[in-house]
């Protein structure tokens, strides 16, 4: 799939750690930020815990993710 047009439409840049971001994201199931972050200090060492929640916030603003609160917690997980 062309991630930068498809961001484009969305009204974000097609940034690197965005695209990297958003292709691991589309093999997961229901995840936490948490995980994300692991996941992304395990494989590309310069993403910082700022880079993964700016993506996430800005996937979740125009509608490439929804973020669910887990009941009786303070987990939110993504999908």
């Amino acid at each position: 799939m062309d991630y930068k047009a498809l961001f484009k439409k969305m009204g974000i840049k097609a940034t690197p750690a965005r695209v990297k971001l958003y292709e691991y994201l589309l093999t997961c199931g229901h995840i936490t930020s948490e995980d994300v972050f692991s996941w992304a200090k395990k494989n590309y060492k310069d993403y910082n815990r700022a880079t993964i929640y700016n993506t996430l916030n800005s996937f979740e603003s125009v509608g490439l993710l929804v973020k669910f609160k887990l009941p009786n917690t303070n987990t939110f997980i993504y999908d």
